[in-house]
């Protein structure tokens, strides 16, 4: 299957990787927890 891209055809990041990078910006990296 093909990659969705953004409109300037850069891959965009998956839901899990936006849902990590939302966790960093609203917790501190000892909040966050280890998976």
């Amino acid at each position: 299957s093909r990659e969705i891209t953004n409109f300037q055809g850069k891959p965009l990041p998956s839901r899990e990787v936006l849902r990590g990078q939302l966790w960093d910006n609203t917790h501190t990296r000892e909040e966050k927890p280890t998976k």
